[in-house]
């Protein structure tokens, strides 16, 4: 009933009359309404539509969706309003109510913008609740930074920025991201100047610090040393938690960008840049652009925008979910996608807390604790975003890109997807929720080009299987009947179009940006003119001809244009492709130009004009196909559209003016609707490359397996075909594993060559290979072809001219295309089982399609100059593998019949572990790289937050722990205290003369230490299994040893003989140089100690948990017969700091050294040495039974791993 009277009101508001609007009409989906909005203060109307969320819930709160398909300078800023604006439609509205709604708002911001009091809340309608009043004044999201009415004119940040970002509120600032610090994150702040507050604040994590596997890496095109950087902008100050919580769907208060960087810090253009997309640069900026591009560039990563939005519009409300309900991420989404959906939803029908992983297990621990549930005062807004968009892209595959909702349980895949719904499916497909087109030609430009060459040569064949619906795309029909066509006259010497008054069709104007087909006879060609004397007239052409084109009576151009200017009845063109020579439709064009025009003067001609603006859905498969390949004739190459997006970092394609939004949105569905993961395996040969084809029986040197192309060929290695496509092929494979006879076989596939009309491959990687079409006869039954012999598949491969449409003469490849791609065959994986096979000989025939699976494909290329000039853009060639060991009963034969060797890569990386073949040398390497990458943590500090102290200088923070402990006239922290001392002692030393500042501490040697004499231990056997822990103390050592070469050891006062450090989990440490006035000095002195001995030693979770320290030598006084210094009985150290209950991750090793030797200082009691049992050692168990006392006595949380840490031998 709710859909039928959906259709009733769509109905009647067709028939009324609403302010601004016009063109009411049903919308591209089934449940939704579209219509073009106008106002005077916008230079062109806009198309809107809104969709219906459940059209079953019709009048009883479903939720509307707005938002608009036009691409302009203008257009992209009501986008954004609309998407706020989505959540704030009454639910009970009709379909006029929205109308209404929407009409009403929109118009209202326009004139605020245009007049200046868009912050008046005078301009708020009169309807609205004093909540909405207070929203909508609060809500800068639409201020003049976004709402420019004319391209340009918008600024970075609105004036109000800076004062919003002086409240008091920055001390909260600090304290979140000092949170984020002790988490291992990395945090920059843009502009890092003390006294000013940051526009912008970054969060980073290294990639290699996620152990994410390999193929995802390549996959997403993410790289280990890259960086994932998620950027905060707080456009009203830093909130409390509970004015977050509190926020609106459509908030702008806190906004998010979340991308990579190849720095831990972006630059701040680039950051800028990301929150203000329609911005316009100036030279200098652009430059400085350009030069972020290699070194501190923020660009969006493969998951951006689905993550963006989730961020943006739902952090807030998931957490405020989380922590009332006590629920998982996944249980939350679940939640606020139901209460969308239906208002009345109760929130205590959420289902319980589910277990589920933070992140990957080889994450950094510190990352595993759920931040979302932290007591309120230790909330950390950025951190607890950056956790959920590191979480999110970890486990992009599993979750809905526009829903979030978890997936069924099914294959594995490599790229994220949607769920079941059509409505995500629609937003996957058109509104940017799937793969990153901008991304995917910066990093995998020729595999764009593969895909629209294949997509070209499926229309041009008239063997598409597959339109692509939706899409709202607007396209040329070429007929002279056509009254959306215009008769003009053309001068091509000129680029220039001149409607005349009078002539037919002139009320279909042309504007700035529009692309049209020109279509023109060709100037002195005689009707009778010989075929081959028409070739040689006319050398410049592009020719595609048939053999009966040579009886055709005219000749026409064909043109594919954009309009560059329109000065009343005349307009300037750019010619983007062509001209295109067409004999076969020559006559009625022509007759129809000479009855509809004047006949023009000299130089001029008359020309027929076909905008870009028939909608495809209603034209017939033969027109639309060809409509289609005029679209694609004019799209820029993928260098050309490379070039631009690498100006300026986050460009989009849509801000060019080069594009067409029709263009655009194809691309999008052509990347989109691609589930196989194919990646370009080799760089393009170069002109004069060898004959040689393959790597025939060499054995493998650990080259690049991509360093002997097989000639005129590229390759491309599909990393995973369709999910689907490959759990069936798994499922199979993993069935026949065992033969008939029950034994398991040791080859369980085998590979084989297919080829296939070039019509065809748009097909084959969507849906894989099937026998649906029969294009070259079955004399051996009926299924899929295969051969072992490249060179028998190769001449199937081959296209036919009796599948080309019949039409104007087009070119057989994409006009644009840099590869210039004219066959394509495929080396696949199939099920080895022949005695199963429809026939062996002489090709296999294969009906059971779930049994083959594509793994290479090899396309003839004729590069351009400008792809031999830039063979492999964006990706780097990978170290080769080895080959897979192949059933010696079946010769697999490369295209000169020689054997040919299969890379390891060529099955998923999952199946690879137990057919891997490496060399000696390949492993060594492998090796080595892998505990280089163990060793190299990865992190990096970031800006010093004391930057911001200016505005917190009453608030003082310190982190948990790093206070003294005990009360003590000396209560300084470790860096103020140790800079006292230093400043005393100078003072003495310059009073007393040179010698005298030696005398004032005790005497210390580095390097004198007898290691033998100390424990010694082997590496735990958690060392290798911790890679944060490795990370953590590869730093430490690294600035310890930095710190000593830099500073002398008598003013550190600590020694770490960094040489003899030969276990990262276990050091020796010496403190020394004490002022001899002190209690501890004289005792040293007069029992010949020169040095305090320190073992410390670290547990699997340490940066989270701390390490433990404990004095070797010498003995100390215990409390009971009045010692002191913070040191047990049994040699350990007591101090809550090296507790769980006082430790931060964000402490270093070297102020953990400086809080340990001022305790040694304290005079309260003072430390003193035992001189009776003056010659024995501290023994690890009774510091740890010592520990353990004073941490129970005190009520300090023990580290649950200190059984381990304090174990006797870690072997």
């Amino acid at each position: 009933m709710s859909s039928k009277q959906f259709f009733q009101d769509l109905a009647v508001a067709k028939a009324a009359l609403f302010d601004n609007i016009s063109n009411i009409r049903r919308g591209e989906m089934d449940d939704g309404i579209a219509f073009t909005f106008f106002h005077q203060d916008l230079k062109d109307p806009i198309e809107v539509e809104v969709v219906i969320r459940d059209i079953t819930s019709y009048l009883k709160g479903p939720g509307f969706m707005a938002f608009t398909s036009t691409e302009s300078s203008g257009a992209a800023n009501i986008a954004r309003f609309l998407d706020k604006l989505s959540q704030r439609i009454p639910g009970d509205s009709t379909v006029s109510d929205v109308l209404e709604f929407i009409s009403d708002r929109l118009s209202t911001r326009l004139s605020a913008a245009v007049d200046g009091t868009l912050w008046d809340p005078a301009v708020l309608s009169s309807d609205e609740s004093d909540d909405e009043k207070k929203l909508e004044f609060a809500d800068d999201s639409f201020s003049d930074s976004e709402i420019s009415v004319e391209a340009g004119s918008s600024a970075s940040y609105p004036a109000v920025m800076t004062l919003l970002m002086e409240r008091s509120d920055i001390a909260a600032l600090k304290k979140a991201l000092m949170k984020a610090q002790s988490a291992g994150i990395s945090v920059g702040l843009l502009p890092a100047e003390r006294g000013r507050a940051p526009k912008v604040t970054s969060l980073s994590v290294r990639v290699s610090q996620l152990g994410l596997p390999a193929d995802a890496l390549e996959a997403w095109d993410l790289k280990p040393n890259e960086y994932l950087v998620l950027l905060v902008s707080f456009t009203a100050g830093y909130p409390s938690l509970k004015r977050y919580l509190e926020l609106s769907m459509d908030q702008d208060d806190v906004r998010f960008r979340f991308g990579k960087c190849a720095a831990a810090k972006p630059s701040l253009l680039t950051a800028r840049l990301a929150f203000s997309e329609d911005e316009v640069l100036g030279d200098d900026e652009s430059a400085g652009a350009n030069q972020g591009i290699c070194d501190a560039a923020f660009l969006p990563n493969h998951v951006s925008r689905s993550i963006d939005r989730q961020l943006n519009r739902c952090l807030h409300k998931l957490l405020a979910l989380r922590r009332s309900q006590r629920v998982s991420w996944t249980s939350a989404q679940n939640a606020l996608s139901t209460l969308e959906r239906n208002p009345h939803f109760g929130i205590s029908s959420i289902s319980g807390a589910d277990e589920e992983p933070m992140l990957g297990s080889h994450a950094p621990l510190a990352l595993h604790h759920d931040y979302a549930l932290d007591d309120e005062e230790q909330m950390s807004i950025p951190l607890v975003a950056m956790q959920l968009a590191l979480r999110q892209l970890a486990h992009c595959t599993e979750y809905c890109m526009a829903c979030h909702a978890k997936l069924e349980d099914g294959p594995g895949s490599l790229k994220p997807y949607v769920c079941a719904s059509p409505l995500c499916l629609y937003q996957y497909l058109s509104l940017g929720f799937g793969p990153s087109l901008e991304h995917e030609i910066i990093n995998s430009p020729y595999v764009i080009d593969l895909l629209v060459s294949f997509f070209y040569s499926a229309t041009k064949s008239g063997l598409l299987r597959e339109f692509p619906s939706g899409l709202a795309l607007k396209l040329p029909v070429i007929d002279e009947e056509s009254k959306k066509n215009m008769v003009a006259h053309a001068r091509l010497s000129t680029s220039t179009l001149r409607i005349q008054p009078g002539v037919a069709n002139i009320s279909h104007s042309l504007e700035r940006g529009d692309w049209v087909v020109l279509v023109a006879p060709i100037a002195n060609v005689c009707l009778q003119t010989p075929f081959q004397g028409l070739l040689r007239m006319m050398p410049s052409h592009k020719y595609f001809f048939k053999d009966h084109d040579t009886d055709s009576l005219q000749a026409i151009e064909w043109y594919v244009c954009r309009i560059t200017d329109v000065q009343h009845q005349t307009c300037v063109f750019e010619v983007l492709s062509g001209p295109y020579l067409a004999l076969h439709y020559g006559s009625g064009i022509s007759e129809h130009l000479a009855r509809s025009s004047p006949l023009p003067e000299d130089s001029w001609c008359r020309a027929l004009v076909c905008p870009f603006n028939h909608d495809p859905e209603g034209l017939c498969e033969r027109q639309r196909n060809l409509s289609l390949n005029l679209l694609m004739c004019g799209i820029p190459s993928v260098l050309e559209m490379r070039a631009y997006l690498l100006t300026r970092p986050g460009r989009q394609l849509s801000s060019w003016d080069r594009m067409d939004r029709s263009a655009i949105a194809l691309m999008d569905w052509i990347l989109a609707s691609n589930r196989s993961h194919i990646i370009q395996d080799q760089p393009i040969s170069p002109r004069d490359a060898p004959a040689e084809t393959h790597r025939f029986n060499k054995k493998d040197d650990g080259t690049r397996y991509g360093d002997k192309p097989i000639r005129g060929y590229l390759q491309f290695r599909f990393a995973q075909g369709a999910p689907d496509k490959e759990h069936r092929f798994t499922q199979q494979f993993e069935k026949h594993t065992v033969n008939s006879d029950g034994v398991r076989q040791m080859f369980p596939t085998l590979f084989a060559w297919h080829g296939s009309p070039l019509g065809n491959w748009h097909s084959i990687i969507r849906t894989g290979l099937d026998f649906a079409d029969r294009l070259h006869g079955r004399a051996f039954g009926n299924g899929v072809y295969l051969s072992p012999e490249m060179g028998v598949s190769n001449a199937y491969s081959v296209s036919r001219q009796g599948l080309e449409a019949n039409g104007p003469r087009l070119p057989r490849c994409w006009s644009n295309s840099q590869l210039v791609v004219t066959e394509a065959i495929s080396l696949c994986e199939v099920v080895n089982r022949p005695d199963m096979f429809v026939s062996m000989r002489p090709h296999y025939v294969v009906d059971r399609v779930e049994w083959i699976q594509c793994r290479y494909l090899y396309v003839k290329v004729n590069p351009t100059a400008m792809a031999h000039d830039d063979p492999f853009p964006g990706r780097q060639p990978k170290d080769s593998e080895g080959y897979i060991a192949q059933d010696p009963s079946v010769h697999l034969k490369g295209m000169t019949a020689k054997p040919f060797e299969v890379p390891l890569a060529a099955v998923p990386a999952r199946r690879r572990a137990g057919m891997r073949r490496l060399t000696e040398r390949g492993t060594l390497e492998q090796t080595r790289a892998a505990l280089e990458e163990r060793h190299d943590d990865g992190t990096d500090g970031g800006d010093d937050l004391d930057l911001l102290t200016c505005f917190d200088e009453e608030a003082k923070v310190e982190l948990k722990g790093h206070k003294r402990l005990l009360s003590s006239p000396r209560s300084q922290s470790a860096d103020e205290a140790a800079s006292a001392v230093q400043e005393t002692t100078g003072k003495k030393g310059t009073e007393m003369g040179e010698g005298a500042e030696v005398s004032r501490v005790t005497e210390f040697h580095p390097g004198t230490l007898d290691h033998g004499s100390l424990p010694k231990l082997p590496a735990p056997s958690w060392a290798m299994s911790s890679p944060a822990a490795l990370h953590a103390l590869t730093r430490e050592i690294k600035d310890l040893h930095k710190i000593q070469t830099t500073i002398t050891s008598r003013e550190l006062g600590w020694y770490v003989d960094v040489e003899k450090v030969d276990n990262l989990f276990h050091w020796i440490v010496e403190l020394h140089s004490f002022d001899t006035e002190l209690p501890l000095a004289k005792d040293m002195r007069r029992l010949g100690h020169t040095s305090v001995v320190l073992e410390v030693r670290f547990g699997a979770s340490f940066p989270v948990s701390p390490p433990f320290v404990r004095v070797v030598r010498p003995r100390f006084l215990p409390f009971a017969r009045g010692g002191g210094g913070h040191v047990t009985a049994g040699g350990a150290i007591c101090s809550e700091l090296l507790t769980n209950s006082g430790w931060s991750a964000a402490l270093t090793m070297e102020k953990v050294l400086l809080e340990v030797r001022l305790a040694l200082c304290e005079l309260d009691p003072p430390a003193r040495l035992d001189a009776v049992y003056r010659d024995g050692d501290y023994s690890i168990g009774e510091a740890a039974a010592a520990y353990r006392r004073a941490a129970t006595a005190h009520g300090w949380q023990i580290p649950p791993d200190l059984k381990d840490i304090a174990a006797a031998s870690w072997e």
